[in-house]
């Protein structure tokens, strides 16, 4: 389905290495379907909220 809508101002939490902040992006929306976010994919935003600068060293440590 196109998403013919945009949407400002969605905002989330990201754990970075020295701060938590916050990433406000656009979402491309339809209705009856999940938003879609760009810019995100654009800047290899992770899924979850820690960054990948935080997730690959609590990997290396649990692998120890």
């Amino acid at each position: 389905m196109a998403r013919t809508l945009t949407g400002a101002g969605h905002r989330r939490q990201l754990m970075a290495v020295f701060q938590q902040v916050t990433v406000t992006r656009m979402a491309d929306r339809a209705p009856g379907t999940a938003n879609l976010y760009p810019t995100g994919a654009a800047l290899n935003l992770p899924e979850e909220k820690h960054s990948h600068g935080l997730s690959r060293p609590a990997v290396i440590e649990a692998a120890r």
